[in-house]
């Protein structure tokens, strides 16, 4: 989910444009922080540590590229923060380049309460890698399967009519621009 942070504690206040996402997205996307490590198990459960991973541009920009940076602590949003890596330069190429900070746990974002989760008000975009002989239709109607037994099991639930979009990255980010 992305997500707005306040960054404060450095100089001025910062607005960092941030993206609550779980530990399996790194591998997906088989990106490699470039300094520290990943998300952990534990810290993408409910009640984990407050950790973060940040972007090589921001890093570069407000660090100078200074590689002890990990460990370090900073406040978003009041709450405080640790630095556990830092993404490849790779992270912040398209469509990932406005993505300043990365926290984990996408069920927490701070403008849904669990009511909405629990009745299905909220949604999440799910990436994933297709296997090595499986078609993006193949994916669609799996997906549909999916979704059908959703809808079956929460029928009142408020997303219960929704339909699973399967689409490649690129195409979700750019549409029908080229």
């Amino acid at each position: 989910a992305f997500n707005a942070f306040t960054w404060t504690g450095r100089g001025d206040p910062e607005q960092l444009v941030g993206l609550q996402a779980s530990a399996a997205l790194l591998p997906t996307l088989r990106l490699e922080p470039a300094l520290g490590r990943n998300f952990s198990a534990g810290e993408d459960r409910r009640g984990g540590g407050r950790v973060a991973l940040i972007s090589h541009a921001l890093w570069q920009r407000r660090f100078n590229g200074d590689a002890p940076i990990l460990g370090q602590a900073l406040t978003l949003d009041g709450a405080p923060y640790t630095i556990i890596g830092v993404l490849p330069p790779a992270a912040s190429a398209f469509p990932l380049n406005q993505i300043q900070i990365w926290v984990p746990r996408p069920v927490e974002v701070p403008y849904v309460v669990p009511s909405q989760l629990d009745n299905g008000g909220y949604f999440f975009q799910a990436i994933a890698r297709l296997q090595q002989g499986v078609s993006l239709e193949q994916a669609r109607e799996a997906m549909n399967v999916i979704a059908s037994g959703y809808r079956a099991a929460h029928p009142a639930n408020v997303d219960a009519p929704s339909q699973i979009e399967v689409v490649p990255l690129l195409d979700d980010a750019v549409g029908q621009q080229r």
